[in-house]
């Protein structure tokens, strides 16, 4: 379970404007949930309850049933976010506990490559066998084709079922969908209308996951809770109502940066995919009028304790122009600290407790701290970290992108300007410009 506290200073009056708009947004999350399908562009909320999904994937898991190794090779939303459930669920060090491995490639980077090359030699002189999964959506990402070229080729080299155990994910309406069909590749397919950072429950994300041995079916189930509680009006009960409200009303005052805050080394690439959510969803150069408007909230991300020394001296000190999601863990008492007379008398009051209690220790002092100064913080508490409270996580943070999406009043599907490097880079790649 996920408890969600908000400090004084967030707690204030909402606008019964900003709530109607909110609500707004609400109703036309029911009518798209109610009506069913991929039309609409929050059509992502019915992946959790698309059963052709796991379907699908558990499908293409039995092919590659022999496969010991697979290589997911895509970059931005749906790498970050595979990559950040797979660390929270199955740990951080997986791939040097389980039998079944999965890698990620995202950019173009010849020193990672050639080390990762050697990691893929190694393992298959383990006698080791090897997949790959290219998702890509039109294939005119340069990064991704580039990175499959290169891994296509080793496969190619080093494994004579090579065309066997590739995998590729596109839209099922793609001009390449039938060359790879009619080349005998394996395909899985993603609703057009499902954007990248929205495509958690999407083939994108459970095929890798399920190949690692994650319960995708228990996952699936447990993300349609938070889609329950999204559609709620009730704020008490519809915490992505509450949220995207509270970091709305604070912007409109003070607000220029908000922070996750995140007490977990495991939640590491939670963050990627939340910056990346948030930054492509709200920073807007027109509004839905086309008026200009250039708004949005710059994220940012923090690791406790780890960024504790830099962003305590930024945060407590002025400007105040931010706010805070912390995301805790409840205190777990596991392999408590024994008594060490070499250690006692340098740092006092370890001995008898566990790891979890001083963390716990150092993620409330922070939060008393923020509240000392009028900083403004949302607690977002874990129970534990299990497949069900990261995927309502995740759910959660979905559905208040899409209600602040409304209250700016801009696209928070779209991404125009990401467009604008791509159409540089082409031409410099086709020499049509010089480096």
């Amino acid at each position: 379970m996920i408890e969600f506290k908000y400090s004084p200073e967030a707690n204030i009056d909402l606008d019964e404007q900003y709530l109607k708009m909110a609500k707004e947004e609400i109703s036309s999350i029911q009518g798209v949930i109610k009506k069913w399908g991929y039309e609409d562009v929050r059509a992502s909320l019915n992946l959790p309850f698309d059963e052709s999904i796991l379907r699908d994937s558990r499908e293409m898991c039995e092919k590659l049933s022999e496969v010991d190794v697979l290589v997911v090779i895509w970059i931005w939303g749906s790498d970050l976010g595979t990559k950040a459930v797979y660390d929270a669920i199955k740990w951080k060090y997986a791939n040097s506990l389980n039998e079944k491995k999965v890698y990620f490639i995202d950019t173009t980077d010849d020193e990672l490559m050639g080390q990762f090359l050697q990691v893929l030699t190694n393992e298959i002189k383990a006698w080791k066998k090897l997949a790959l999964n290219p998702i890509s959506k039109s294939w005119s990402t340069a990064e991704t084709i580039a990175n499959t070229k290169v891994l296509l080729d080793f496969l190619k080299t080093n494994q004579s079922d090579w065309q066997n155990n590739v995998v590729i994910t596109t839209w099922e309406w793609s001009k390449f969908w039938n060359y790879w069909k009619e080349n005998n590749f394996h395909l899985l397919s993603l609703p057009d209308q499902v954007g990248w950072r929205y495509s958690v429950f999407s083939n994108v994300w459970i095929f890798p996951l399920m190949f690692a041995w994650v319960d995708c079916e228990a996952l699936l189930k447990w993300a349609c809770d938070a889609l329950i509680n999204g559609q709620e009006f009730d704020l008490n009960v519809n915490q992505s109502l509450k949220a995207s409200l509270v970091i709305f009303t604070q912007h409109l005052t003070r607000t220029r940066i908000f922070d996750l805050f995140l007490f977990s080394c495991q939640f590491e690439n939670v963050w990627k995919w939340y910056r990346q959510l948030m930054w492509e969803s709200l920073w807007k150069e027109d509004d839905m009028d086309w008026k200009k408007v250039f708004t949005g909230i710059t994220p940012s991300v923090s690791i406790g304790s780890t960024d504790l020394h830099s962003i305590a001296q930024l945060y407590l000190w002025w400007p105040q122009d931010k706010m805070v999601m912390f995301v805790t863990i409840k205190e777990r008492v596991e392999k408590l600290m024994k008594s060490d007379k070499w250690l006692d008398d340098i740092v006092k009051n370890l001995d008898w407790k566990s790891l979890s209690q001083v963390m716990r220790t150092f993620s409330w002092g922070t939060m008393w701290a923020f509240g000392w100064k009028w900083i403004p913080f949302i607690n977002v508490e874990f129970d534990a970290i299990n497949e069900y409270n990261v995927w309502y996580f995740l759910q959660f943070n979905m559905i208040k992108m899409m209600i602040l999406g409304k209250l700016f009043n801009v696209k928070w599907w779209d991404q125009p300007n990401v467009e604008e490097y791509k159409i540089i880079s082409r031409k410099m790649l086709a020499g049509e410009i010089n480096c």
